[in-house]
């Protein structure tokens, strides 16, 4: 079985297309490439998705849900297995979001991670 480079995954199920109905890699790896920019992470569009760290996959999934305009995403635990220079980064995502106006629904038990971005807090 192949692996799936970053572009493909981001666009899988909604390939970008030629006139002739062949998907459009450049074209797939250009957007993927400005998504990936938009929100300042070192992720090359030609990476297989396989080598990526765990940080980056969870990240990629945050991009791929942008591709489709998410205006809400729901992040469940999302760096329990993340390491500490792993979580900044991705709490630094987290604030690039909300800064774009996407609601963000952060369910985390790490209480310091849930000051630190949260508005509102809701504890159950």
């Amino acid at each position: 079985m192949t692996s799936l480079t970053v572009a493909d995954n981001i666009f899988l199920g909604r390939e970008m297309r030629t006139k002739l109905g062949l998907v459009n890699y450049k074209a797939q790896n250009r957007r993927a490439r400005e998504l990936i920019k938009s929100m300042n992470i070192e992720m090359p569009e030609t990476a297989l998705v396989e080598s990526l760290s765990p940080a980056q996959q969870q990240t990629l999934q945050i991009v791929k849900a942008l591709q489709i305009n998410a205006r809400i995403m729901i992040m469940d635990e999302p760096t329990s297995a993340l390491g500490v220079e792993e979580t900044k980064s991705l709490l630094e995502v987290v604030r690039k979001l909300t800064s774009q106006n996407i609601g963000v629904i952060y369910i985390s038990h790490y209480l310091e991670e849930i000051f630190e971005i949260g508005e509102r807090v809701t504890v159950t």
